[in-house]
C-alpha cells in the first residue's frame, strides 16, 4: 500500500464487492510510530493518522477465515458483506473521509 492503509483497503472491498472492517487499534506499529502515538493528546485521531497517511510500503490482503495466517501478517479487520470500509480508532466507529491520497 502506498496511499493510506485505509484507502488501500478501500480499492480491495471496491474491486472484490465486499465490505472491509479495519481496526487501527491493531494496526502494527514501528518503534517510532509507538513513541509517537503513545505522545499525542488525542489517541482517536492519532490512530486516524496513522491509518490514513500515505507511503508505508506494507502489503493489505485478505485471507479467507479457513486459512492459516502467514507469518508476520497481522490481522486488523474482517471482510463483511457490502461495500466499502468501516473504520474502527480507540473502540470506536470514526469517519475518516477518503481513507488516504486519491488520484485524480
Amino acid at each position: 500500500m502506498s496511499d493510506g492503509l485505509v484507502a488501500d483497503a478501500g480499492h480491495i472491498a471496491k474491486a472484490s464487492g465486499v465490505g472491509l472492517i479495519v481496526d487501527l487499534d491493531e494496526i502494527p506499529l514501528s518503534g517510532a510510530a509507538a513513541t509517537w502515538l503513545e505522545q499525542q493528546p488525542d489517541p482517536q485521531d492519532a490512530l486516524i493518522r496513522l491509518g490514513t497517511g500515505g507511503d508505508d510500503y506494507e502489503v493489505v490482503c485478505t485471507i479467507a477465515p479457513d486459512e492459516p495466517k502467514p507469518a508476520g501478517f497481522a490481522v486488523i479487520g474482517e471482510v463483511i458483506e457490502g461495500e466499502g470500509v468501516e473504520v474502527r480508532a480507540a473502540g470506536r466507529l470514526v469517519d475518516v473521509g477518503p481513507g488516504g491520497w486519491r488520484h485524480i
